[in-house]
């Protein structure tokens, strides 16, 4: 259509044409929206379930890192005490304390465990070589007791910690899905919510139009033709200059 044929057609038809296409519109939009709100809901609800779960297990994870630490920790605090009663009892060293603090200091705790495990294992023997007094001997073997039930305790937390761990990367993924599919379907029912609202106003709109002479909709094209300047050239007329250093 050229533009002396859309000048032709009168304002009356062209806003019952346009009334009609947004009343066309009206028909489907409640139904779709629906749908993306029952989407929407449903998203939202695989996306908090998902976290929820993500935010369990990652809770689980760090309460049994703190287990299997706590445990070393304690492990490492009796094999001090180990060294202290071997040297005062025998008058030598067992084990360096400097050794003991560098595997108190290691990253791997399963690793540290180990390496305590060996040690204590080690302090048996010595002690039966170096250490005369059977009282000694039997208060050395129930602090190694000690040691080697929380030992074997932090080895328990940190395997479970290590089998949480790959469920929890797994359910991470599965939450950043839930997640990414939220938000496009939060974004499609926004944007379809605000094609109705703009719909509903514009059936208002053309429809309180059609009553009227339609002179306040005529007001650009009658200043044109009496040789007036055109809506777009006052737009641009008000809208400021930039500076060209700019």
């Amino acid at each position: 259509m050229t533009p002396q044929d859309l000048l032709a057609v009168s304002p009356d038809f062209l806003a019952k044409t346009i009334l009609h296409r947004r009343e066309m519109m009206m028909q489907d939009l409640p139904n779709n929206l629906a749908k993306r709100q029952e989407e929407r809901h449903i998203a939202a609800k695989l996306a908090q379930d998902s976290k929820q779960r993500k935010d369990e297990i990652s809770s689980k994870v760090n309460n049994l890192k703190h287990e299997s630490e706590a445990a070393l920790e304690s492990v490492i605090e009796l094999l001090f005490q180990i060294n202290k009663v071997c040297q005062e009892e025998s008058g030598k060293v067992f084990i360096e304390n400097s050794e003991i603090k560098v595997i108190s200091e290691g990253q791997n705790v399963l690793k540290s465990l180990d390496n305590i495990s060996k040690i204590l294992t080690k302090n048996e023997s010595w002690s039966e070589i170096n250490i005369e007094s059977k009282e000694t001997n039997k208060e050395l073997s129930e602090i190694r007791s000690k040691a080697n039930k929380l030992i074997l305790s932090g080895r328990k937390a940190n395997d479970a910690k290590l089998d949480l761990t790959i469920e929890n990367e797994n359910i991470n993924s599965i939450w950043l899905e839930n997640e990414s599919h939220r938000r496009r379907c939060e974004s499609r029912y926004t944007k379809l919510k605000r094609s109705n609202e703009e719909t509903e106003s514009a059936v208002e709109y053309w429809s309180s139009k059609i009553e009227t002479n339609f002179d306040d909709l005529l007001t650009d094209a009658k200043r044109v033709a009496n040789g007036g300047p055109s809506s777009r050239y006052l737009m641009k007329q008000k809208t400021p200059t930039r500076n060209k250093r700019e």
